[in-house]
């Protein structure tokens, strides 16, 4: 039973974080204007536009192979063991 509840929590973990994934997906494509504003304004940082994109998708990225590492992997295995 110990196994059963290791995968369902693993699922959860999946559709859960793939939730937060989109949703950072879809607000960094469409509101990217205000997030370099707000994060300018806040912090005080001036960095050139195509850097802050590009560091912006890179950490969405690293997230996305986080998640696949980390929740995906172990529940395929956990799936496919029983």
């Amino acid at each position: 039973m110990e196994i059963e509840m290791i995968r369902r929590f693993l699922g959860w973990c999946v559709l859960i974080n793939l939730g937060i994934y989109l949703y950072a997906v879809v607000v960094a494509s469409f509101a990217q204007d205000w997030i370099y504003r707000n994060k300018a304004e806040r912090f005080g940082f001036h960095m050139e536009r195509p850097v802050f994109t590009i560091i912006l998708f890179s950490m969405i990225s690293l997230y996305k192979l986080l998640i696949i590492f980390f929740a995906v992997v172990p529940y395929i295995a956990l799936w496919l063991c029983g």
